[in-house]
């Protein structure tokens, strides 16, 4: 190493005549909790969506998220479409009790779905720390109830094109997970850039 330090007197003058910033209050402590903070158990991350959920006006909502395109207006919207779905097919169990078993199945599966991208745009919309993470995850529980629930229309159909309404209902479902996996994709990358 070269120990002639004389040609890197002007360096030194300049970053010793440059005035010192303070850090922060707490800046240590504030870094240091960060690091050590454990990623948040599914209850404790379904808790704090639900108490950052219920700071959510309706006026705020819609000015924050639905104007920006933001991916947990989006969630929402497709597990409220999926619980509607489900809804009317556990009322159907009323009308026609001969079918109960496949019918309740095909609900159940459906209403789950709708919770896990209801839970999903909930956790963004709270803010959670990781709900990109969690959404994909949710993406992933979504899509494998999706497929379930096309191969039991499959099994369970007695019309003539069972199967082709069972592929419909499959690649239907699967492409709107895409479409949110994409939204979501999106936004992910517009938080890294900013």
């Amino acid at each position: 190493m070269n120990e002639d330090f004389s040609k890197y007197e002007s360096l030194i003058n300049l970053m010793e005549e440059t005035p010192k910033a303070p850090a922060p209050d707490r800046f240590t402590e504030a870094v240091m909790s960060r690091l050590s903070e454990p990623k948040p158990s599914l209850g404790r991350l379904l808790k704090l969506a639900m108490l950052g959920a219920g700071e959510i006006t309706a006026s705020g909502f819609r000015r924050e998220y639905s104007a920006e395109n933001q991916p947990c207006f989006y969630f929402l919207m497709a597990g409220l479409f999926f619980f509607i779905i489900g809804t009317i097919l556990l009322s159907s169990l009323f009308y026609s009790p001969m079918i109960m078993v496949s019918l309740l199945a095909h609900a159940i599966l459906i209403l789950m779905a709708a919770f896990s991208l209801v839970a999903a745009g909930l956790v963004m919309a709270a803010r959670v720390p990781d709900a990109s993470h969690w959404a994909k995850r949710a993406l992933m529980v979504y899509g494998v109830l999706i497929i379930a629930n096309a191969f039991l229309i499959q099994a369970n159909s007695k019309m003539a094109l069972g199967e082709v309404f069972a592929l419909t209902f499959g690649a239907t479902g699967l492409l709107m997970g895409m479409v949110l996996m994409r939204a979501l994709k999106s936004e992910t990358n517009e938080m890294t850039v900013r």
